[in-house]
């Protein structure tokens, strides 16, 4: 008889189609891996979480159990995924206890609050620092801090420290929203939010520049800067600004800007109200906001705050 295969044995065609089911069932296995993983995500995709201690096995994902390390990757992926999202979808970046670099907030994204763990959270800015974005993604307008360009931004229980190395640039700031290169936008009429930060400065800088007709500040406490709060509206007015409950001492300026819009139907009063706000006998607070154009575009309800070494002008 002529050459066969023995009984028992699989012929060539059975071993490959067994080694091909063998390979289907760990590419199905592998997918079904990455579906949990995708479904994880999706179970929560509105909230990143960013751990600066976190050196697990699994990469990055930005979910509780595998979180970035960085703010500015947490805000990348919210960049990424609000190209495809519900306009007015909110995010949350819960960040966790750690020391973190600054990071920027472009343009074209909204509704983002980054809350850490008060001053456990710890945010260094003027320190000499690089973004860690492309060089075209700054827009020539690094004010060597935080940089926020998006719309309805909120900072929440975080510690800023900033150190003197403001490059000599005039809007160098802990936190601020100068772009030099996109001009005015429609971002500018959304607000920022600062609630329960602490701010410590070096005596350099600004804490918080806003370039926008909304903002509010509550519930911080700002120390040793040039200037806690300056604001430069030249072609808006004051829609929406809150500043209340805050601690702001040892800085030249405590509250100082303008605003110079001629949309006035649209002028709301600046609330600065339940402060506490103080200087030195040798270095004076000043509080100082003008109407720049003195057609409207400015009008204050100052209350129940507490000044001391301050004068209100």
């Amino acid at each position: 008889e002529g050459e066969g295969t023995e009984v028992g044995e699989p012929s060539e065609e059975e071993k490959a189609e067994a080694d091909g089911t063998e390979a289907l069932d760990a590419s199905d296995a592998l997918l079904e891996e990455e579906l949990e993983t995708l479904n994880e995500r999706a179970a929560d995709d509105t909230t990143y979480y960013v751990d600066a201690a976190y050196n697990g096995e699994e990469p990055s994902d930005g979910t509780e159990a595998a979180p970035y390390t960085t703010i500015q990757d947490a805000v990348d992926a919210i960049v990424e995924c609000a190209e495809t999202a519900e306009s007015g979808t909110e995010y949350l970046i819960s960040v966790a206890e750690g020391d973190y670099g600054r990071f920027l907030v472009p343009h074209k994204v909204s509704n983002i609050t980054i809350q850490g763990q008060r001053d456990n959270t710890v945010i260094s800015t003027l320190d000499g620092s690089s973004l860690e974005v492309d060089e075209s993604e700054k827009h020539n307008s690094d004010g060597q801090g935080i940089i926020i360009w998006g719309a309805n931004i909120t900072l929440k229980d975080l510690k800023i420290t900033s150190g003197t190395d403001t490059k000599d640039i005039w809007y160098a700031s802990a936190v601020g929203s100068q772009d030099g290169m996109w001009g005015s936008s429609s971002e500018t009429d959304t607000p920022i939010i600062l609630d329960n930060v602490t701010f410590e400065g070096s005596g350099a800088g600004y804490a918080f520049m806003p370039q926008r007709s909304q903002f509010t500040v509550k519930n911080c406490r700002i120390d040793n800067y040039d200037q806690a709060i300056y604001f430069a509206g030249d072609t808006y007015v004051c829609q929406d600004c809150v500043i209340e409950n805050n601690v702001i001492s040892n800085c030249i300026y405590a509250i100082h800007g303008y605003f110079g819009g001629t949309d006035t139907e649209l002028t709301k009063a600046m609330v600065i109200e339940g402060n506490h706000i103080s200087g030195t006998e040798e270095k004076f607070a000043v509080i100082a906001v003008l109407d720049q154009a003195n057609m409207g575009s400015l009008k204050l309800d100052i209350q129940n705050n507490t000044f001391s070494y301050t004068i209100v002008g």
